[in-house]
Order: C-alpha cells, then sequence, then structure tokens
C-alpha cells in the first residue's frame, strides 16, 4: 500500500459517522484505549517482576503482601478503566454514557473492596503469628474480619447505589425497620455476641485463667462467640452463655500470689486456762517448719455453744489450688498431732442433760 491510498483510507474513515463522532475521533479513542490497557498491563507486570525479585532477598513478609495485592488486580479491570478513560473523548446519547458510567463505578467498587478484603485478611494473618497460642482469641479477631468485610460490601453497594441516582435515604430507612426486626428475632444471639466481644477487648480472663462467677469455678479452657466453657475442680466441663458470664460477679485467681486462711478451732471446755493460754504458741511452732505458709495470729475469739473458739489466720504461698490444698492439709495435721500432744482435746457438738426423780421431787414438798 503506497502513501496515496494510506491517505484516501484515512480520508474514507474520517467521513465514517456513528453518531456525532466522525471515524478519526473514533479510531483515536480506540488508540487511546489499546495504549493505555498494554500500558497499565506492562507496568503490573515490571512491578511485580522487580517486586517477586525482591521478595526472595528479604524476610519481611510486606513485599510478598503487595505482590499478592497488585495479582488481585485482573485484567478486566484494566480493560474497563482503558474504555472508560477513551469513551471520555467521543460523544453519544447520554443514556448510553450513563451505562458506561455505572459499569465503571461498579467495577472500580468492587476492585477497592478486594483490595481492602485483603488489606483485613492480611492484618488477620499477622495477628495470627502473634497469636498461636491463643487460638479462641484468633476466632475472634477472624469473625471480626468477617464482619468489617461484610460491612465493606455493604458500605460499597450503598456508595455505588448513590452514585447510580438511587435515593438510598429511604432505602437505610427500610432496612434500619428490617434490622431491627432481624435483632428483635435473634436477640439471645446478638447479646451473646455483644458479650463475648466485651470479653475480648476488656480481657477480664484468659484461656487457662481459674475463676469463679457466681457459684460456679473452674479453668476456662475456650472462649467461644456464644459460649465460655470451663473445666471445673471435679472435673466436668461447664458450658456458660457469655451473656450470663459478664453480668456475674468474676472473681480471677491468675494473679493471685497466694492464699489466706482463716478459720475456727474448736477447743473443748474441758481444757483448763493454763493451758488455753499456750495454745497461740502451740499453733506457730506447729506451722513454722511447714514450706509456702506464714502462720499470722491466733486468739480466743469467743464461747461456743460447745466449745473454746480459737480464731486462727494463715497464708499459704501457692497459686494452684491443688497445691494449696496440699498444703493446708500439712497445717491442719501439725496442729492435730500438737494440740494431741499436749493433751488438749477439740471440741465437738454435745448435750448435757439433768434428770431429776418424782420421788426427790415430793420429799422436797413434805419438808416445805
Amino acid at each position: 500500500m503506497n502513501y496515496q491510498e494510506i491517505l484516501k483510507l484515512l480520508n474514507e474513515i474520517e467521513q465514517v459517522k456513528i453518531g456525532s463522532n466522525s471515524g478519526g475521533e473514533i479510531f483515536g479513542a480506540l488508540g487511546i484505549f489499546l495504549v493505555l490497557y498494554f500500558i497499565f498491563r506492562i507496568f503490573q507486570f515490571l512491578i511485580l517482576h522487580r517486586l517477586k525479585k525482591v521478595a526472595k532477598k528479604t524476610r519481611t513478609d510486606l513485599d510478598d503482601f503487595l505482590i499478592e495485592l497488585l495479582e488481585t488486580i485482573k485484567p478486566p479491570f484494566y480493560f474497563f478503566i482503558s474504555f472508560y478513560i477513551a469513551f471520555q473523548y467521543l460523544s453519544f446519547y447520554p443514556l448510553l454514557g450513563k451505562i458506561i458510567f455505572s459499569f465503571f463505578v461498579i467495577i472500580l467498587a468492587v476492585q477497592l473492596i478486594l483490595i481492602a478484603g485483603k488489606l483485613i485478611d492480611f492484618g488477620v494473618k499477622k495477628s495470627y503469628a502473634k497469636r498461636k497460642k491463643e487460638a479462641d482469641r484468633y476466632e475472634m479477631i477472624r469473625l471480626l474480619s468477617q464482619i468489617a468485610k461484610f460491612s465493606l460490601w455493604i458500605f460499597g453497594t450503598i456508595l455505588v447505589l448513590s452514585n447510580l441516582g438511587v435515593n438510598v435515604t429511604s432505602l437505610i430507612a427500610g432496612l434500619g425497620i428490617g434490622g431491627v426486626a432481624v435483632a428483635l428475632a435473634a436477640k439471645n444471639i446478638l447479646e451473646d455476641l455483644f458479650a463475648s466481644f466485651s470479653i475480648f477487648f476488656d480481657k477480664p480472663f484468659e484461656i487457662g485463667d481459674f475463676i469463679k462467677a457466681g457459684q460456679d469455678a473452674g479453668t476456662v479452657k475456650k472462649i467461644g462467640i456464644k459460649t465460655t466453657r470451663i473445666k471445673t475442680i471435679k472435673g466436668d466441663e461447664l458450658i456458660i452463655p457469655n451473656r450470663d458470664l459478664i453480668e456475674e460477679r468474676i472473681h480471677n485467681y491468675k494473679e493471685i500470689s497466694g492464699r489466706r486462711v482463716i478459720f475456727t478451732l474448736a477447743i473443748s471446755y474441758q481444757v483448763n486456762p493454763e493451758k488455753l493460754a499456750k495454745i497461740p504458741k502451740i499453733i506457730a511452732e506447729s506451722l513454722s517448719k511447714i514450706k509456702d505458709l506464714t502462720f499470722e495470729r491466733a486468739h480466743l475469739k469467743g464461747y461456743g455453744e460447745s466449745s473454746l473458739d480459737f480464731e486462727v489466720s494463715m497464708f499459704i504461698e501457692k497459686k494452684v489450688y491443688r497445691e494449696y490444698l496440699d498444703v493446708r492439709q500439712k497445717a491442719n495435721l501439725a496442729i492435730y498431732r500438737s494440740l494431741l500432744k499436749e493433751g488438749i482435746a477439740l471440741a465437738y457438738p454435745t448435750q448435757t442433760v439433768y434428770l431429776k426423780s418424782e420421788f426427790q421431787n415430793n420429799n422436797s414438798k413434805k419438808l416445805l
């Protein structure tokens, strides 16, 4: 094809009319579209190629994440972006322009939501790396990420509809009424969900903590979305709804350094005052050799119905409940042995009954 034929072909293209656009304008828009599309694709290829080389030499996972983020941008996105930019150089019916703009907004919103979703996944992954031993905490973070992604899609949909000219105010109002109905229908589930969020953020206890809530006590084994599982002292598993758990006063023994024990020692009324005065010293000496135990005091507190009551206080430096019981058992046995050695008897409930015969009563009357 010679120069004259090329000029003739270009002149014929220029004479072509599609709507109010000449052939030259359409041809120019097509050229812009192709150039932009290939620039985008080449740019992505070069950036990815460069990042992959760098990623092999570094230990950080940030560059790996950037590669994954760029790979989420697929060729259709570049195609529609290039097409939309090229279309701006042409004049068509307003309806067609509105349709193309709608496609552009939808595709752009979807791509941005996908990128935001990847950012959330990266945050969850980093959190998991720090919390490998806290599976329940990770589950909560994963749930929050799912809720965040769902919220992104809702927000993105509303934004797209708003840009397309839809009256989103009335739509949101309708969704609000529907949301209230759903909330009322799923009241207990939502209460448990918000309670689990409260436990997650406030952290009144964690897995492995020994807690007491109301009449229930045990070691926390799992903190779920709806319930918390506790292994009781008896060995059974207790499942408590989270909403019930946060309404109770919770005693957390995680930070406990030891336990103060205050108990009453019942001594028989048959023991003489001299031996009673020695009891505090006897108890102190009997407890002095026990490891992880500190004797604090012992006093004659009062007179019981069948005993003289001594109040004894001691501190046991054991966090684990079973170890605490072991030390307390040693203390109880040591006190008992020492009292027996000194001939001091412990009291037990007794009653003394006095009987008077009828003969004695009659004689008493005759004398009167």
